[in-house]
């Protein structure tokens, strides 16, 4: 099976703005340094914005203690435990015997609840765009080139219309591809979205 690659997706991303392509998002060229300039970004405001199935993990947090604690410590909560190295942001967090939802808040470098043991699940900031899904990576490609379509084309037009398509047509598709590759969380009958694409496969809501 064939891999997605970096260059692969910075040329599908210039190919939305007729611009020539390059060999690597290092090179010394305008249209590298445009795109370099919003790539992680863009990645990382993608991968927030929804619960990718391929980018979710589930992981027993570890209590901080010592100057660890104190530095993050807050007298509203009891605990605090360790983010993993490669947390973007949490989707819900759960006692780990119990798998009771608890309440938390995140810090730069610290989850704090009052939880006595914490399981997170949370979405990882996948910079290797090999292990991407194929159409996170189709809509990723339309939304890198919308950021950086005014440096390159030098139109705001431009940036405006691949913003549309990116909603419209590719981040809709990605969200359903995703959702209908997870398993349901207990007690509900899909993850799937909410979408225009639904309503219209399926004549509206109920």
């Amino acid at each position: 099976m064939s891999t997605i690659t970096e260059p692969q997706l910075a040329n599908a991303a210039l190919g939305y703005l007729n611009a020539s392509t390059i060999t690597s998002l290092d090179e010394d060229t305008p249209h590298a340094a445009s795109l370099s300039r919003y790539w992680n970004l863009c990645r990382q405001a993608m991968l927030r914005e929804y619960d990718w199935n391929f980018a979710r993990k589930t992981t027993s947090l570890t209590a901080l203690a010592g100057a660890s604690l104190t530095a993050v410590e807050d007298a509203n909560y009891g605990n605090a435990y360790a983010l993993p190295d490669d947390f973007l942001c949490a989707r819900t967090a759960q006692e780990t015997s119990t798998l009771a939802k608890v309440e938390y808040d995140i810090r730069p470098d610290a989850l704090l609840t009052d939880a006595a043991t914490v399981t997170l699940t949370y979405t990882r900031d996948i910079t290797e765009v090999s292990t991407w899904d194929a159409t996170f990576a189709d809509a990723f490609a339309v939304a890198v080139a919308a950021r950086a379509a005014k440096l390159i084309t030098g139109s705001d037009e431009i940036a405006g219309e691949l913003s549309t398509l990116l909603r419209r047509d590719f981040l809709a598709p990605a969200k359903i591809a995703s959702a209908t590759e997870a398993k349901p969380e207990r007690g509900t009958s899909s993850f799937l979205p909410h979408s225009e694409l639904i309503d219209a496969r399926f004549g509206g809501a109920a």
